[in-house]
């Protein structure tokens, strides 16, 4: 009895390994993005970037659209260089689907992103606030 509770066990497993490509691919809580713009701040501080996002199993169709705020690459290198690295970057946006964003720095603490098209079914995160940057949104 106890050998056909190790068997069914051991089939079980190998069942539920063999699904995936990746047995942890539902554990990440994210899907692979690919940068399509970087658009730098005034002051040259901040880089707001826009992704599009893709999911297993169709990594050809974007299932969301989204914006990050970040310090520019040399800012992050400097601090690395430093042992520094407690800045902070964030999604401020997200939106379910492919859409045309367009970001428009005001000034260095004022950030606009346009979403023409945009239901507010669809929107998953919209920061008004981040840090010391306003941002406000054109749908």
């Amino acid at each position: 009895m106890f050998k056909r509770i190790i068997l069914c066990f051991y089939c079980a497993i190998c069942v539920a390994l063999t699904g995936c490509d990746d047995p942890f691919e539902h554990s990440k809580t994210s899907c692979p993005g690919t940068e399509i713009r970087r658009i730098p701040s005034p002051d040259g501080e901040l880089e707001a970037r826009v992704y599009e996002e893709f999911c297993k199993p169709d990594l050809k169709t974007v299932v969301a659209t989204s914006v990050d705020l970040t310090p520019p690459d040399r800012i992050l290198r400097k601090k690395l260089d430093e042992n520094r690295l407690n800045l902070p970057f964030e999604q401020i946006f997200k939106i379910r689907g492919k859409h045309l964003i367009t970001i428009t720095w005001l000034d260095s603490t004022h950030l606009q992103i346009e979403c023409s098209g945009a239901k507010a079914d669809d929107i998953r995160k919209q920061e008004k606030e981040w840090h010391q940057i306003n941002i406000s949104y054109k749908f």
